[in-house]
């Protein structure tokens, strides 16, 4: 069981220039190494026998159709011994969970896990992130669990010139992306759980997936209307660059937690590039970010109580990448119960902004 999630926070540990404020999402890459026999300690591109890794890009997707965005998916499954190996949409959802245990082994749980980087990061770069993710997520107190961990990797990759511009362009691009992997979810078993971790704009990109599962609409983009089954999903939002009352009832996200059994919210007052995540807007929007302050007006959401939150900034400091919070044994271990579905500790009164 892990320790009760944090509900104060203590000042950041590193000290960034003001220059850095301009410097929005930006992410330091892990480093990858090669395949590690079972029974090891997990690094580089070691898989755990019962585990599947799979890469999903969505760079150069153009079509705009269900049927194009099944078609024009990149899944790539890594193969130890192999690498990096070319499938299609009908082995990743055919392919069973745990399919790569030893005969005879069973798990308790199998899980599907989404893990969505946040902009300023090549292809290269989110493979790298997350094989470190992976290798913390189930380091320890995961043996009951097989884990399908599929990186979601969209074009987040920099745009020459100024950060900021970068970041309005990026900002595009978080609704066709949340599109595309709400007509992936939707077509997959929904007797799979699924778990998805999204970072900064990567948290939009999960929120609006569910949105459009929900049977909401983003824009332009909407799945067809149709009757769906109940999912077992969790979601946890770190450094989520999105408005902080965008689960309210009548927002951009406001379904997103009728599709969730839980959901953990890492909030950081210190976070920098949240600090400026208001210029991505006019100059006369007064908005602040999710991870930033927190959900604003909570209690007036129905599904509230279904809603963790956890102060990052002892841990992470002013720092705004995904890298930190994984770098962090206390995050990951508040993480991972809710990314393996594994027993949550009791929901405990949380503060509410």
């Amino acid at each position: 069981m892990p320790p009760s999630l944090q509900t104060t926070g203590l000042p950041g540990r590193h000290s960034l220039g003001i220059a850095c404020l301009c410097l929005l999402f930006f992410v330091a890459a892990a480093s990858a190494a090669d395949v590690c026999p079972t029974g090891c300690p997990l690094s580089g591109h070691a898989i755990r026998p019962q585990d599947e890794v799979w890469s999903i890009n969505t760079r150069g997707l153009c079509g705009t159709s269900p049927k194009d965005v099944i078609d024009d998916l990149d899944f790539d499954q890594y193969v130890p011994g192999k690498g990096w190996t070319d499938r299609g949409f009908t082995h990743f959802a055919a392919q069973p969970q745990g399919g790569m245990q030893p005969e005879g082994t069973t798990h308790k749980n199998a899980v599907t896990c989404f893990f969505v980087v946040g902009n300023y990061y090549t292809h290269a770069e989110a493979l790298q992130t997350a094989w470190y993710a992976y290798h913390q997520l189930v380091a320890r107190g995961a043996d009951d669990v097989a884990v399908r961990f599929v990186v979601w990797s969209w074009p987040s990759d920099p745009v020459p010139g100024r950060r900021l511009n970068d970041a309005r362009i990026k900002f595009t691009r978080v609704d066709p992306s949340a599109f595309h992997l709400a007509v992936l979810l939707d077509r997959l078993d929904p007797a799979i759980p699924v778990t998805m971790c999204g970072s900064s704009f990567g948290a939009g990109i999960t929120a609006g997936a569910l949105q459009l599962l929900a049977g909401g609409r983003l824009g332009r983009y909407q799945l067809a209307a149709m009757p769906r089954p109940a999912r077992q999903i969790r979601l946890v939002l770190l450094s989520a660059a999105m408005n902080n009352d965008a689960l309210l009832p009548g927002r951009k996200y406001d379904l997103v937690l009728s599709q969730t059994e839980r959901t953990l919210v890492f909030v950081n007052p210190a976070d920098l590039a949240l600090h400026v995540y208001h210029r991505l807007f006019s100059r006369r929007r007064v908005v602040s970010a999710l991870g930033l302050n927190g959900p604003g007006g909570l209690q007036r959401s129905p599904y509230a109580s279904r809603v963790d939150l956890a102060w990052s900034n002892p841990y992470v400091g002013r720092e705004h990448g995904m890298m930190p919070y994984w770098q962090s044994p206390t995050l990951v271990c508040w993480m991972r119960p809710y990314l393996l579905m594994q027993d949550l500790p009791s929901k405990r009164k949380t503060r509410v902004h």
